[in-house]
């Protein structure tokens, strides 16, 4: 998925670090669907495309019902051994993204995380190969 990802942010001239908080975001929701939700019948499925300046990816997988975007932040502040386990990827994702929507639909969790690009000059919209 990432390299899927990198080759269609390259076509468009994104940044280093543009790139880095793609690949960020796609492994954080990739491992938490692979360990929550994701089965041999049922995989994790990616849609990405540029669109606008803007990298849209929208993740959909068949596992129990999980809205991220009603997860609480982590309390970082809190000393380390008295946080819970868990929560980061999650605020991670929502940090970096420019838009996190979710919605279930027909059984299956739909996660649309928005990206800003720094390329206004990237073409109305591609999807990659």
């Amino acid at each position: 998925m990432t390299d899927a990802i990198d080759d269609l942010l390259a076509r468009h001239g994104a940044s280093q670090a543009v790139v880095h908080d793609a690949r960020l975001v796609v492994e954080e929701v990739a491992c938490n669907a692979v360990r929550h939700a994701v089965t041999p019948d049922s995989p994790l499925e990616l849609h990405a495309e540029v669109d606008h300046g803007r990298l849209q990816l929208e993740f959909r997988d068949h596992g129990e019902p999980f809205d991220p975007t009603t997860c609480p932040a982590p309390q970082l502040d809190a000393d380390i051994e008295s946080r819970e386990i868990g929560g980061l990827g999650v605020y991670l994702v929502r940090e970096l993204a420019e838009e996190v929507q979710y919605q279930r639909i027909d059984d299956c969790n739909v996660l649309r995380v928005t990206l800003r690009l720094d390329n206004d000059a990237a073409p109305e919209t591609e999807k990659p190969a």
